[in-house]
């Protein structure tokens, strides 16, 4: 199945994204601090069971949850043995941040192939409002 890998365009701070990439030298730094802070929300996801949108994941199935407790996994939604929550990385090329995981199963469940759809990337907007604190916080905009 390969990689989960999707592109969002935040049209809402695209410009101020821009501001910061022209004028600020070490684009790398600033890419950086907005990845760990997009990962960190993204395990608090993992943690809350739910979507960028804040929408809880579909419950487990009786089967799946009782075949999780016979096998000492763990109970939570997406994390019978915390592989999947653990993958998840980033990446910078050139001005471009890539959040994504190589777990192969990873793209049914964002997808719903096959499983229930259980959507683990994108964008929030509390994402969206830490991304532009970091970009003002780079640019000296005081809050």
């Amino acid at each position: 199945m390969g990689k989960l890998k999707q592109t969002y365009d935040i049209e809402d701070i695209e410009e101020l994204f821009k501001e910061v990439l022209n004028t600020v030298t070490d684009r790398k730094a600033v890419l950086q601090e907005v990845g760990e802070a997009l990962l960190l929300n993204l395990d608090q996801r993992f943690e809350a069971e739910v979507d960028p949108s804040g929408k809880k994941w579909q419950k487990l199935s009786p089967f799946t949850l009782r075949l999780k407790e016979e096998q000492k996994r763990i109970l939570k939604i997406l994390q019978s043995t915390g592989r999947l929550r653990r993958s998840f990385e980033y990446t910078i090329n050139q001005d471009d941040l890539v959040i994504g995981t190589n777990v192969s199963y990873a793209k049914k469940h964002q997808l719903g192939i096959g499983v229930p759809k259980r959507e683990i990337l994108g964008v929030s907007e509390e994402d969206k409002e830490i991304i532009k604190e970091i970009l003002e916080d780079y640019l000296g905009f005081s809050s």
